[in-house]
């Protein structure tokens, strides 16, 4: 456990995060944190993050960041609810931001007694000593929200996507031939996906020249194999963990992705894409992509995969063939998110602390 107080500049504000990563649950939650934290720590404030192990520590050594380890079960937020509050006593941060999909009202409550909590997720969670919550999601009930919340600052919808600094893109441009195909499933991709969907577009694109530029996160299961069909084709580029996605989407004409976070990125540089669930949680948002003429539902790869598979490469020949189309599906793209979604936040943050010290 780290233990060591952070020196508080009392011209700065000191703002904590409790999230994880691992191999179940993947980067996601960690990530968009580490979004956030990087927006507030450039206005000058002071970070730390709260983990429940160690698995997520070489992902915040990385980026130079401070922890604390709480030592708990990372899916029973209660199992570390008291050395959490000996920290947040001790510490004393201005707030608190709890981005997991296992607390619950209760857990919230308690945390709110010691410290103002800021609540990031799509989890309908009723607890009004919240100070401020976010949720990003393009398939929300705001009335749930606007009924249940009186004084907590409500930020709503996907133009508070919380993406890294470099996809706030002033422009973007759509490219008449397609020469590059974006392919992305996210998490530890358990029932290997990106290799499916890989194995099936090489078929399609064989005699067409067009490159298919896979990223894979550092938790993807099938890495070894992915690399293994890289080598046999030169026009199959691999890259594993990469950092800079903004410049990989950017030089992508179509994006074959899960609809989970990469949606929200590829909105913001405007690459046209195919879409498909591998959660439940995903198949609702999906949808609401395809009817908002976000992005093209081809089906949950987890009841149906060789439809979905099939649906993939129908959609890719359309857009493949459509210029106009895909024109206007950048432009929806980008009109939902602009990536200034950070900013937008770390904004609210400071406005509510700035409040607070002022009074």
């Amino acid at each position: 456990m780290t233990d060591y107080k952070l020196e508080l500049d009392k011209q700065k504000m000191k703002i904590f995060f409790r999230t994880d990563a691992n191999i179940t649950i993947a980067t996601g939650h960690l990530m968009r944190c580490i979004s956030i934290a990087n927006e507030l720590q450039s206005r000058g404030d002071r970070i730390a993050f709260m983990i429940a192990d160690e698995a997520s520590i070489s992902i915040l050594e990385k980026y130079q960041l401070d922890y604390f380890l709480i030592d708990a079960k990372w899916d029973i937020c209660e199992s570390g609810i008291a050395e959490t509050l000996r920290i947040l006593t001790a510490e004393k941060p201005d707030m608190l931001i709890v981005d997991s999909y296992y607390v619950d009202e209760k857990y919230l409550a308690e945390l709110s007694k010691v410290v103002k909590v800021a609540y990031l997720g799509s989890k309908e969670i009723t607890c009004p000593q919240l100070s401020l919550l976010i949720n990003y999601s393009n398939l929300l009930d705001k009335d749930f929200y606007k009924t249940n919340y009186n004084e907590t600052v409500l930020l709503l919808g996907p133009k508070y996507s919380p993406l890294r600094k470099q996809f706030d893109i002033d422009d973007t441009t759509v490219r008449e031939c397609v020469k590059n195909i974006f392919v992305s499933v996210g998490g530890s991709d358990t029932f290997g996906v990106t290799l499916s969907i890989l194995k099936r577009l090489m078929q399609y694109t064989a005699k067409l020249c067009i490159n298919i530029i896979v990223v894979a996160g550092a938790m993807n299961r099938y890495i070894s194999e992915l690399k293994e069909v890289e080598s046999t084709d030169r026009c199959i580029y691999v890259l594993v963990n990469a950092n800079n996605m903004a410049e990989i989407m950017l030089g992508c004409d179509l994006a074959v992705s899960a609809a989970g976070t990469t949606i929200n990125e590829l909105c913001a540089c405007g690459v046209p894409t195919i879409c498909f669930a591998i959660s439940k949680e995903q198949e609702e948002q999906a949808k609401q992509y395809e009817k908002e003429n976000v992005a093209f539902y081809c089906g949950s790869f987890v009841d149906e995969p060789d439809m979905v598979l099939d649906k993939i490469i129908l959609n890719v020949d359309m857009l493949l063939h459509d210029y106009e189309r895909r024109i206007d599906m950048a432009k929806i793209m980008r009109d939902l998110i602009d990536g200034k979604g950070c900013s937008l936040i770390a904004d609210h943050i400071h406005e509510i602390l700035d409040g607070e010290r002022n009074t």
